[in-house]
Formats: structure tokens, C-alpha cells, sequence
């Protein structure tokens, strides 16, 4: 690959990947914040709320951003620019509607007939208008990520992260409760998503969306809804069978040990953000080579800070959890990071290899496997939470993810045309065990223990790493020779 086109890719993952530590950490932040200050009850439930606004926005948004991603990237004329962008936020928009206005306006009775309580019925309104908020927010974020503009992206994705933390200890702290922190929700990415549109107007335009390419974008896109729909399943159903076989309390302990083992996935996010926009227009291109070349510098980039960071988490996760919600999330809790962190590891993953299927434009195949997974998480869940709890819902994620990660693998190393690199994944995980023996050792408590042992592991992995390897391991570009 070129210089310039190296070092566009390059400074892409450095302001998405600081874009998103950030957003990560103001996720670990919210723990305390909504732990301790809902308590761990209506901590589970403010998880459920959000947890079901996620499931319904899979269905309502139609496949419409990830449509945008592949399609949107190879248009250049404005007139093209603003039909698909008006389009795809049309269909979106009056799918959601029809969802959000009946949930409003039938709140009581929804209330009345699925739970038995007239007290939920806000929290069904909270919810619809939340969903409203987060597929706007959505459609024209994936504008500005189609176009490769990760600055613009990263801040408006920062902006939400950032009022949602703000807004919920603002709320949380006047003693509004639940009801301030999902208020908090709908402010924070309610605002994000005016001020995205008002820019995009600015450069596109406005006009009345002639739906010219709704069939293309739905032939795309909806196959992609059954993929979201398994994402959802095995990501997030996990919360509904703990609160079946439990209580709120025990969704709680379990949705806060799940966010500290989910920082992984923040790892993730700037290569999905940010490579598939450049493999595609070189794979449209016939640049095959190159493609490839992209796709294994950032599997390589990955797996170097992804496998010492999972071990790491994984043995700091019941003093982290002390630190951050308290002794009784951590007693339940602490045994249920390290399995999470495994399976964000497959998830990441199966992530950048699974773009294979989206360059050859096989989404089906890709929704098979997925769809695999999310048949699997159900029968898992009910076999194992009532004999294990929490850690069985962990364990039933964790071979979800494994689900679909080992073909996706298969598949990509049949694809780049090569096999594993054994001296370079050799050297990875021995210095990740070296540095876990160190963190052991350490037992740190507290936020000061925890941020010694966090450097010193760093530094003994980061030290094995260029004794075994060298430099080599670091560059970006290609396996080296």
C-alpha cells in the first residue's frame, strides 16, 4: 500500500481508537455512577430499558446503516449524496415511528398487559422516545463514517458518550433516579443527532427523497437485520434469562461485571469504523492484494494489544469491580469478567475477519452464522443459568461468540492465502502470561494498586514483546518478510 494511503489509514485508528478508549472508559465510568446510585435493582432495570431499545432499533432501522456504509462510500456527486442519505433516513425514520407512536400513546395499556403494573408505562414512553433518538443518531452517523470522515464521526460519537455521562450524574446526583438517567439517554443523543443533521444539510442539501435506490439498499440491508438480530441475541438476551431465573438485582451485578469484561470490545470498534470503507473501494477496485494486505496488518494490530489486555482485565477483574460498584458486585460478579472477556476477544475477531464476507458481498453467509450463534444462546441460557447463575450466562456467551468466529477464520485465512503466524502469535501470548504472573503476584486493591500493576504488567508485556520479536511486530503494513 502507498505511504499516503498508509498513513490515511494510520491517523483514521488513532482518532477513531481515541475516539472510542474514551467512550469505553466513560462506560466503566457509568458503573459507579448508576451502581452505586440506583442501586444494583434499578441499575438491572435501566439495563433492560436500554437493552430493549437496542433489540427494537435492529428491526426498525432496516439494514439502512449498514446499506449506507457500502454503498454510500463510492458516491461522489451531491445530488447522489443527499438521495441516498434523505432515502435511507426516510425508510429508517417511519419504521421507527410507527414503532415509537403506538408505545407512547398506548404506554398504560402495554403496561397494564404485558407486566401487570401501570407504574411501567413511563418507563415504555422513556424508552420509545430513546429509540427514536438512537436510530436518527445512527442513520447520520454512518454518514460521516461512509465518507471516511472519522474526525467529524469520532466527535459527534464522543459528544454522545460524553452527554450521557454528564447528564446521568447530573441526574443520578439531584436525585431524580431512574427516570433522570434515562432522561439523561434521550437528551444526550437526541442532541448529537440535530446537530449531525444540521451539518450534513449544510453540505448535501435538502429536498424531498425520491427513494431511488430503496431497492438496492433494502436488498442489502435487510439481511443485515437478521444478522443485527442475532448480535442482539447473543449479546444482550443473556439479561432477560437472568432477570427470568433471577431478580433485577442479579441483572444488575451481572449487566456491571459484562461492561468491565465488554472494554474490550472498544478494540474492536476502530477497525470496524474505520477499515471496511477502504478494503471496499480496493476490493471494488480488483486491488485484491492490497485488500488483503489492509486486512492483516489490522488482525495483527489487533491481536498485539487485544491478548494482553484480555489477561489483563481478566485478573484484575474482582479488585476493578471492588473499586468500582463494590464488594457485593464484586463477590458475584468478579468470576463472570474473565468469560466475557473471552468472548469480546472472539467477537473482535470475528469482526475483522468476517469482513470477507462483506467484500464479497455474501451478508447471507455471514447472517447464517449468526444466526447459528443466537439459536444456540437460548438453549444454553436455559440450560445453564439455573444450575450456575450468572456464570452460566457468561459461559453461554462465550460459545456464542466462539460460534462464528472459528468459520470466519477459516475463511479469511483461505482468503489472504496464508496460515497463522506462529512466531508472532507465540511471542503474543507469552508475554501476556508473563505479565499476568507479574499482576498476580502484585494482588493490587484499590485505584492506586490498580493503576501501578496496570503499568508494570504494560511495561513487562511491551519488554518480552521486543525481546522475542523486535520491532517487527509493530509495524503496520504487512506481516513482514
Amino acid at each position: 500500500m502507498s505511504d499516503p494511503a498508509r498513513r490515511s489509514v494510520i491517523e483514521a485508528f488513532g482518532i477513531v481508537g481515541a475516539a472510542q478508549l474514551l467512550i469505553r472508559i466513560r462506560g466503566v465510568l457509568l458503573i459507579p455512577i448508576l451502581a452505586r446510585g440506583l442501586g444494583a435493582h434499578d441499575y438491572g432495570v435501566w439495563v433492560l430499558v436500554v437493552s430493549t431499545v437496542g433489540l427494537v432499533s435492529v428491526v426498525t432501522m432496516l439494514g439502512m446503516p449498514q446499506a449506507l456504509e457500502r454503498f454510500l462510500a463510492g458516491t461522489t456527486r451531491r445530488d447522489d449524496q443527499r438521495e441516498d442519505f434523505l432515502s435511507s433516513l426516510a425508510l429508517a425514520g417511519l419504521a421507527t415511528v410507527l414503532v415509537v407512536l403506538p408505545a407512547v400513546v398506548g404506554a398504560r395499556a402495554w403496561a397494564v398487559a404485558a407486566f401487570h403494573d401501570e407504574a411501567v408505562a413511563p418507563l415504555i414512553r422513556a424508552g420509545a422516545w430513546i429509540l427514536l433518538a438512537t436510530a436518527v443518531n445512527q442513520i447520520v452517523l454512518m454518514f460521516f463514517r461512509s465518507q471516511r470522515e472519522m474526525r467529524a464521526m469520532s466527535a459527534l460519537d464522543l459528544l454522545t458518550g460524553l452527554g450521557e455521562l454528564v447528564l446521568s450524574a447530573l441526574a443520578v446526583r439531584a436525585g431524580y433516579g431512574l427516570d433522570g438517567a434515562l432522561l439523561a439517554l434521550l437528551v444526550a443523543r437526541g442532541a448529537t443527532a440535530v446537530i449531525a443533521l444540521g451539518l450534513i444539510v449544510a453540505r448535501v442539501g435538502i429536498g424531498v427523497p425520491r427513494l431511488r435506490h430503496t431497492r438496492k439498499y433494502l436488498a442489502f440491508g435487510v439481511p443485515t437485520v437478521l444478522m443485527g438480530l442475532t448480535y442482539w441475541v447473543v449479546e444482550t438476551s443473556d439479561r432477560y434469562f437472568v432477570g427470568f431465573y433471577g431478580t433485577p438485582t442479579q441483572v444488575g451485578i451481572y449487566s456491571a461485571a459484562y461492561a468491565l469484561g465488554g472494554v474490550l470490545v472498544f478494540l474492536r470498534l476502530p477497525f470496524m469504523l474505520v477499515l471496511p470503507p477502504f478494503v471496499y473501494q480496493l476490493w471494488d477496485r480488483q486491488d485484491y492484494h492490497t485488500a488483503a494486505r489492509y486486512l492483516d496488518a489490522s488482525l495483527r494490530s489487533y491481536l498485539i494489544v487485544a491478548v494482553p489486555m484480555a489477561f489483563g482485565i481478566g485478573i484484575l477483574a474482582t479488585a476493578a469491580l471492588t473499586v468500582l460498584a463494590g464488594r457485593e458486585f464484586a463477590a458475584q460478579g468478579g468470576p463472570v469478567v474473565p468469560i466475557v472477556v473471552a468472548a469480546m476477544f472472539c467477537y473482535g475477531l470475528s469482526g475483522i475477519t468476517g469482513l470477507v464476507f462483506w467484500l464479497q458481498k455474501k451478508s447471507r453467509e455471514l447472517s447464517t452464522l449468526w444466526l447459528l450463534a443466537a439459536a444456540c444462546n437460548p438453549v444454553l441460557n436455559v440450560l445453564l443459568i439455573p444450575r450456575l447463575g450468572i456464570v452460566g450466562a457468561a459461559v453461554a456467551t462465550l460459545v456464542c461468540y466462539a460460534i462464528p468466529t472459528v468459520p470466519c477464520v477459516v475463511v479469511y485465512l483461505r482468503l489472504v492465502g496464508r496460515g497463522p503466524d506462529v512466531p508472532f502469535l507465540s511471542a503474543t501470548f507469552a508475554g501476556s502470561l508473563l505479565m499476568a504472573a507479574l499482576v498476580r503476584l502484585l494482588n493490587p486493591s484499590g485505584m492506586g494498586g490498580l493503576a501501578v500493576a496496570v503499568a508494570l504488567g504494560a511495561g513487562a508485556y511491551l519488554g518480552a514483546l521486543l525481546l522475542m520479536g523486535g520491532r517487527r511486530f509493530f509495524s503496520f503494513g504487512g506481516r513482514p518478510a
